[in-house]
């Protein structure tokens, strides 16, 4: 007997020098050290592994301990070692887990992350559901002095369902903030133009106010009204989906449990690139305008909207920005003139650029031929209306109003062949108001307000025509507002006075 309990003293002896060992010989902090698993455990307890290849890179994967040591292997779960940013988090594909110990038992989709440090270890963590973020205590592998192929495990983790709390749960991600590669961008040594869009969208959310973590959806959302999507934030939390449809809006979840749907960023799942922005007072910034919007080089949509506090120029950087069709900077406190590098950004279909501009109108908005949309409005803008705005032959709303604007209306706004919309109403127009503008097809024209505007108005501007659906065409009385505010509707109008004769 006493040669038994002398074996067990010996064996004892032997696995606590194995565990002091282990100890010492990654330094300090407690890293990934090697533990017996129990048959026997609650569910949700797992641990990560690790080891380092022959290649040099590292392979990761999880153990379930609750289901009695089983290991789960995932898809992308090598960390290539001497290609690795340190610092940025990696990702292995999601996968759906079964924490417990059948088949009713919790599951969740993990991701394991894994980031190479400037200390040339690894630290690892897991990220549930795309929702939390879980760190075991003993995390780090010790990359020099492994030896190949041997495997280490982190401490447990004790790994709940969406929405419980945990005390390795960290809602802010891991350790340092800022762009979580691992989850925002897939396969991010694949995808370095998507890790840049997330750095660059992360910098000017700062800018506007403070940080902000950027989450990327894995499939549209198409729940009802009543479900929750797939991601959501609160408060100053963004969303970068992946998907193209209106199912794939970003979505803020308010504490009453409303949502707003026209937030945040998408990814173009073609070219894998950041292609939307909109921001509509969520973060209700007091900073600048973001300059490092101008290095999303897919940008096709940018809106930002009542930031009255967000203040500053137009970024000389969203000169960059040669994809863009939509450029919607409105209800800002902008500052400085609309830059003349404008008109190089030809794919523009909508431009809206209101609040504290000063200076003219540059000649070359005339150059932008593929605007639908040209809004200048509630600005401090100068000088006169440039005669190139006459080659917007596809804009159909046209806002130049409440300025400072001078002189005659050009009579090159008669060539605006789709306008539908004409605000030329609150500035200091002058002169006769042109014969030209009879040429036009206007449901709405506005004039008042510019006291010094003389001469009467084309009486072919009393009616417009519309083309429906079905090829049939249609007339209906306009409606005009002639410079001394008095409103003109069509033929009704008794102030014949104010209209031009048919051969004036």
């Amino acid at each position: 007997m006493q040669k038994i309990v002398n074996k067990l003293a010996v064996r004892m002896s032997v696995v606590l020098v194995l565990v002091l060992v282990v100890g010492v010989f990654v330094g300090g902090g407690v890293s990934l050290v090697s533990a017996q698993t129990s048959d026997e455990t609650p569910d949700g307890q797992a641990r990560i592994w690790a080891r380092r290849l022959d290649s040099g890179n590292v392979e990761f994967g999880l153990r379930v301990d609750s289901r009695g040591g089983v290991d789960e292997t995932f898809s992308n779960r090598f960390l290539v070692y001497g290609v690795a940013e340190a610092g940025v988090w990696y990702a292995s594909e999601p996968k759906l887990v079964n924490l417990g110990t059948g088949e009713a038992g919790p599951r969740v989709v993990l991701r394991i992350l894994a980031r190479r440090l400037n200390s040339g270890n690894v630290e690892f963590g897991l990220r549930v559901d795309n929702d939390k973020t879980w760190l075991p205590d003993a995390r780090y592998f010790p990359y020099s002095s492994t030896a190949v192929g041997s495997r280490l495990y982190s401490s447990r983790l004790v790994v709940s369902v969406p929405g419980s709390e945990s005390p390795a749960m960290v809602e802010s991600g891991p350790s340092g903030g800022g762009c979580l590669n691992g989850t925002a961008v897939p396969s991010p040594l694949d995808n370095p133009g998507l890790v840049s869009d997330c750095e660059s969208l992360l910098e000017g959310f700062k800018a506007m106010r403070g940080d902000a973590t950027i989450h990327l959806a894995q499939e549209p959302w198409s729940g009802g009204s009543g479900d929750s999507p797939p991601l959501w934030s609160v408060e100053r939390d963004l969303t970068v989906t992946s998907d193209s449809e209106e199912t794939g809006w970003s979505y803020r979840e308010f504490f009453d449990g409303s949502l707003d749907i026209e937030e945040g960023a998408r990814v173009d799942p073609v070219t894998n690139r950041v292609s939307w922005v909109e921001m509509v007072r969520t973060l209700r910034g007091s900073g600048v305008v973001p300059a490092s919007f101008g290095n999303l080089e897919g940008l096709t949509y940018l809106r930002l909207v009542n930031y009255e506090s967000v203040a500053g120029p137009i970024p000389d950087s969203y000169s960059n920005l040669t994809n863009l069709e939509y450029l919607y900077l409105n209800s800002l406190s902008l500052s400085g003139p609309i830059p003349s590098w404008i008109g190089n950004l030809t794919s523009l279909k909508g431009l809206i650029l209101s609040r504290g501009l000063t200076g003219a109108i540059p000649d070359s908005i005339g150059n932008l031929t593929n605007l639908t949309k040209l809004s200048l409005n509630a600005n401090s803008l100068s000088g006169r209306i440039p005669a190139s705005l006459g080659n917007l032959s596809n804009v159909e709303r046209l806002d130049l109003s409440n300025n400072a604007l001078i002189g005659r209306i050009p009579a090159e706004l008669g060539n605006l062949s789709s306008v539908q919309y004409l605000y030329l109403n609150k500035n200091k127009l002058s002169g006769s108001i042109p014969s030209e503008l009879g040429n036009l097809n206007v449901w709405y024209l506005n004039l008042k307000d510019n006291p010094n505007l003389t001469g009467c108005i084309p009486a072919s501007l009393k009616t417009y025509t519309r083309t429906y659906q079905d090829g049939t065409v249609r007339t209906h009385d306009a409606t005009i507002y002639a410079p001394d505010g008095t409103r003109l509707r069509g033929t009704r109008d008794n102030d014949n006075a104010l209209w031009c004769d048919d051969e004036s």
